[in-house]
C-alpha cells in the first residue's frame, strides 16, 4: 500500500517513490538550513495540499478521559472538488450508543460554513453552529478528519521558523484565526517540508494550548501522504484521543450530490 513510510523515531522505511510536494518545491539543504520560503507560501501548501482530492475512510479511535476508555470507530467520506471548498461526511458504526450518528461540514468561501447532525434515537437532520460541533461529540476536531487541512476555521500567516519537532526538521508555522472561535485564538503548526503535512499542531485560546495534534505515522497512499496513526491531547480538561486510519481508499469515486442531509440519514 504505503512507498513512503515514516515513524517518528527517527526511523524512515525504503522510499521506493518520491512524494511530490503540493504548492511548494521545498527542499532539505544538506548540513544547513531548510532553504526557506514564505509563511504564506508554506500556509498556502498546507491547505491546499489535498485540493481536488476526494477520499473515503474507516477510522477507529480510542478516546481516554477521567480514567474511562471508550473506542469508536466510523467512516469518513472527504472530497473538495476542483479546490473549491471542503466537504466532509462522518457516519458512526461503534459503540452502540452513537451507531448512525453522523455529521455533515460544508466549507463555504466568503460565508458562515454549514454543519448538520443526524441524530437517529430523534430521526432527523438539524443544522448546528460550530460552537456544538466544537464540542465533542465524536472526539476528534474536524481539521483532523480532514487530515489538517479542513478549514472549519480561516486563518492567515504570522510567522515561520526553521526548527526541529519528533526528532524531525520542521516549518514552525504561527497562524491566527480572523474571527471569533471557540476553538483557537492561535495555532501553530510543524509542517513537513516534502509533504506539507503537520507534524505537529496546537490550537491556542488566550496563549494556552487546548489542543495538541501529533501525528505517529505518515504513509503515502495512492501518492498522497496521509497521517495514518495520530494522538490528540486535551490539556485543560486531561483527555486523550489515539486515532488509526484501518482502510482509504483515495480512487473510488464520489458522487457530486453524495455530501447532503439525505446521506446522513441513508448511509
Amino acid at each position: 500500500m504505503a512507498s513512503f513510510a515514516v515513524c517518528w523515531d527517527g526511523s524512515h522505511t525504503n522510499v521506493s517513490q518520491r512524494i511530490p510536494v503540493l504548492a511548494l518545491a521545498l527542499t532539505l539543504v544538506s548540513g544547513s538550513a531548510l532553504a526557506e520560503p514564505s509563511a504564506a507560501g508554506v500556509h498556502g501548501a498546507r491547505t491546499s495540499r489535498l485540493d481536488g482530492k476526494h477520499f473515503t475512510a474507516e477510522v477507529e479511535m480510542t478516546i481516554e478521559r477521567d480514567g474511562k476508555r471508550e473506542d469508536r470507530r466510523l467512516l469518513v467520506w472527504r472530497d473538495d472538488p476542483a479546490g473549491r471548498g471542503e466537504r466532509i461526511l462522518a457516519k458512526f458504526l461503534a459503540p452502540a450508543d452513537l451507531k448512525d450518528f453522523g455529521l455533515l461540514f460544508l466549507e463555504n468561501r466568503g460565508r458562515p460554513n454549514d454543519y448538520f447532525v443526524h441524530q437517529p434515537e430523534l430521526r432527523r437532520v438539524r443544522r448546528v453552529s460550530e460552537t456544538v460541533v466544537s464540542q465533542d461529540i465524536y472526539g476528534v476536531d474536524l481539521e483532523f478528519l480532514g487530515f489538517g487541512v479542513a478549514q472549519s476555521v480561516e486563518t492567515e500567516p504570522d510567522a515561520l521558523a526553521d526548527e526541529v519537532v519528533e526528532g524531525r526538521r520542521a516549518w514552525r508555522l504561527t497562524e491566527h484565526a480572523t474571527e471569533t472561535t471557540p476553538r483557537f485564538d492561535e495555532r501553530i503548526s510543524w509542517i513537513d517540508p516534502e509533504t506539507s503535512v503537520p507534524l505537529r499542531t496546537e490550537h491556542r485560546k488566550a496563549g494556552k494550548a487546548v489542543l495538541i495534534a501529533r501525528v505517529l505515522k505518515l504513509e503515502s497512499v495512492d501518492g498522497v501522504p496521509t497521517p495514518v496513526e495520530s494522538v490528540f491531547e486535551r490539556p485543560g480538561v486531561g483527555e486523550r484521543v489515539h486515532m488509526r486510519v484501518r482502510k482509504i481508499d483515495y480512487e473510488t469515486p464520489i458522487a457530486p450530490d453524495f455530501f447532503s442531509t439525505l446521506a446522513l440519514i441513508k448511509r
